[in-house]
């Protein structure tokens, strides 16, 4: 194995950021579907209040 000094420690980044971002827009495409599915639900089988 070989050690890395600190100067090549500052070079290496991370992927923490780019799975954030997908984790994001997974997140709001699913949420818009669940919006999207519940209305497209409430005008094709509209039910009363106290249904």
């Amino acid at each position: 194995m070989k050690k890395i000094e600190e100067q090549e420690l500052e070079k290496i980044n991370g992927g923490s950021a780019s799975v954030g971002m997908v984790g994001a827009i997974i997140l709001a495409v699913t949420s818009v579907s669940i919006i999207i599915s519940g209305i497209f639900k409430g005008y094709t089988n509209p039910r009363g209040c106290n249904e």
